[in-house]
This record gives C-alpha cells, structure tokens and sequence, in this order.
C-alpha cells in the first residue's frame, strides 16, 4: 500500500520530493534527446519544481521549454570552468536545497549538494554497456527506471523560443514560403564528425 500523497507508481524510497534539478548535456541534439527525462519525471512528481543544467549552446532550447521550469547555464568553458569553476557552481546550486539531483552527464556535481536522492547515470551505463544500438532516448530513460521512477513514454518534446518563432517566421515570409503548404527542413550538419548522417543515407530518405 503506498502512503498518502505518494505519486502512483514512483518507488516509496522517495519522500517530499518538491525539488529537482536534472544536469543534462551541452549539445542542442543531445538535449533533446533528454527531453523525455524531464517530462517524465515531471509525471512522477507532479508538485515538484524542475531545475535543468545545461550547456551554454542548449541553455536556450530550454529557457522556455514547457516541461521545465526553470533552466540554468552550465558554462563549463568560461565561468565554470576546471575544479574552481566546478566548485563555484556546486555553491551556487547547494543554496537552492535540491531534494532530488538526476545527472545524465555524470558529472561530480551531485556528490556536492546536499540532495537527499542522487540518480547518476554510472551504475545504469555500465549495466548496459554490452546492448549495442540502444537509442539514446532510452539509455537516458534506464536511468530513471534503474532508480524506480516510472518511464510513461519516450516522446521528445521542444517548445521553440518565441524569439527564435518569430525569426523563422519573418525569413520564410520573406522567401515567399508562408503559403499553406508542408514544409521539410534538414539540417546536414552536426558539432562532431562521428554523428553526421551520411550522405547516402540523405539520399535514400
């Protein structure tokens, strides 16, 4: 019998979890990929207030990304930068008083905050480490799983900046592409040479 007010199907090792914060990657795509992690722990705690670190290039993916509500900088080249830097974040993150911290990017982070729950992503890779092909959303999600949260779906979310909206609207206003009709955007590119989509498989799509 789970104790009153216990969110359903969240394991009863968890108690008063009103605060989280979830340290998630630096990459727009790899970002993304994190989306499902958050909205599924915002399912498992309904009344807790979700916080997301996250690399300055991603920071604005999520400053308004409707799961969140709040998103922090990680700036792990400028401000925070080395042990120093490292350290000067931990202080700045342990005055908030986290209940639960999720590190998907194992980082030390959690070992110097005073959450009552850390969920790290070491134990979980190294239990799967021999699945090959196993999409990323769902490596991700194995965290959660192998901690006793429940995984109610799989589904990347992105709730585009309204800045960057009105941008992509005024540019496809101005190419005469705002007609009514379905439109395709590909992006080839990537920050890394070994997550580009070949050019092969390009044309066979």
């Amino acid at each position: 019998m789970k104790a009153k007010g216990e969110p359903a199907g969240v394991s009863r090792r968890y108690r008063n979890v009103r605060e989280i914060l979830v340290i998630s990657l630096t990459c727009i795509g790899d970002v993304l990929l994190t989306t499902p992690v958050i909205s599924n722990l915002k399912a498992a705690f309904p009344g807790a207030r979700v916080t997301v670190l996250a690399g300055k290039t991603a920071y604005p993916l999520l400053a308004e990304h409707e799961p969140a509500d709040r998103a922090l900088v990680f700036d792990n080249r400028g401000a925070h930068r080395g042990w120093r830097g490292v350290m000067r974040l931990s202080g700045e993150l342990r005055r908030e008083r986290y209940d639960m911290v999720v590190d998907l990017r194992n980082t030390v982070i959690p070992y110097f905050l005073r959450a009552r729950y850390r969920i790290t992503a070491h134990g979980t890779h190294l239990r799967h480490r021999d699945v090959r092909g196993r999409h990323a959303i769902d490596r991700h999600l194995d965290v959660l799983a192998d901690h006793g949260i429940p995984v109610r779906h799989r589904e990347m979310t992105l709730t585009p900046p309204r800045e960057a909206s009105s941008r992509v609207e005024a540019m496809l206003r101005r190419e005469g592409l705002l007609n009514g009709r379905a439109l395709i955007a590909v992006y080839p590119g990537a920050g890394s040479p070994y997550k580009e989509y070949p050019a092969e498989k390009f044309a066979a799509v």
